[in-house]
């Protein structure tokens, strides 16, 4: 693919597993896929290259050359005709802002810029993807070792020791990228750093407050649930606007919507309510019950119950996405 000869469009992906919404951007994922990004995801292993096997029906050691047949025959078959351009312009308005700053310093570091680069690719209160590139200098052309290294506030994968980000004398490859998976310590600021061949990087994701992945706009579909039959009686659209993360009592405010989804206009008047989040459960309730959604990834999936007392049956089935 041209015009990403360093494999920046690798970085655009290892988090799509849990922020794909729809099968466009599937396609557009699969059509950006260069052999620099392909031969990177099938090393790491990452949820990105899984979403290509399953996607394309291909194994674990499928080549480069298996890959591009697979891909040109499937988007043919699929009607899918964005250029490469298109379709990451597209990724970008999925992926998340962390992805796309990745992508935007590994633009920037793909010239003629000598030394080691690390730059985050996507972070949550679990853990930070960083991707690490090694450009020697012109008149030295020659692997990099890294000297020193550090990671606070996490831990790098076995059997790098704790508290450093790689084992001392790592080697990089010339013109070298790789991404690598760290574990976060709750509540804590994550800081790496690491020399290589006297060139030096780090970065800083401050500490994620919990609970901060319930904020957003989420839409998807209310169905009303035949408490006789137990069968869909009807369904709507519906959409939470959570605008800041749950509070010292575990408490979260948010806008409930109701709209057409055919012509997604307002059904009814917007709901502000108060839930408790605790263990990515919402959960709240008034007279008619109450409702429990558990939020996974990008996705909602709840019910509303009736009050034991009022027989305890569910009416009411949400599933929905993260916008």
């Amino acid at each position: 693919m041209a015009g990403d000869e360093c494999g920046c469009n690798a970085v655009l992906v290892p988090s799509l597993e849990i922020r794909i919404q729809n099968q466009q951007t599937i396609y557009a994922y699969i059509k950006v896929i260069d052999e620099a990004s392909f031969n990177m995801l099938k090393m790491t292993n990452s949820a990105g290259f899984n979403i290509l096997l399953n996607t394309l029906w291909l194994d674990a050691s499928a080549t480069w050359g298996k890959f591009q047949g697979s891909r040109s025959s499937y988007l043919e078959s699929q009607d899918f005709r964005l250029d490469v351009s298109a379709s990451e312009q597209l990724l970008r308005q999925t992926i998340s802002s962390e992805a796309i700053e990745a992508w935007r310093r590994c633009k920037a570091a793909c010239g003629d810029k000598a030394g080691i680069h690390c730059w985050v690719i996507d972070a949550d209160e679990e853990v930070v993807i960083v991707a690490f590139s090694w450009i020697p200098d012109p008149d030295a052309v020659r692997p990099g070792k890294v000297q020193s290294s550090y990671v606070k506030g996490g831990k790098a994968p076995p059997p790098t020791p704790p508290g450093l980000a790689f084992p001392i004398g790592k080697i990089f490859k010339v013109n070298s990228r790789e991404i690598v998976i760290y574990h976060r310590e709750p509540l804590k600021t994550f800081e790496l750093g690491l020399t290589v061949n006297g060139h030096t990087d780090n970065i800083k994701v401050e500490a994620v407050k919990p609970g901060s992945e319930i904020v957003g706009i989420w839409q998807g579909v209310w169905e009303n649930i035949n408490e006789t039959t137990g069968g869909v009686a009807g369904k709507g659209g519906v959409e939470f606007q959570v605008l800041q993360p749950p509070d010292d009592k575990q408490q979260v405010e948010f806008v409930l919507k109701h709209f057409d989804i055919s012509t997604g206009q307002a059904v009814s008047n917007d709901e502000k309510w108060v839930a408790s989040y605790k263990n990515r459960e919402l959960r709240w309730g008034d007279s008619s019950g109450t409702v429990v959604i558990k939020v996974a990834g990008n996705t909602m999936t709840g019910e509303a119950k009736r009050h034991p007392q009022d027989g305890g049956k569910t009416y009411g089935r949400v599933t929905a996405k993260k916008i």
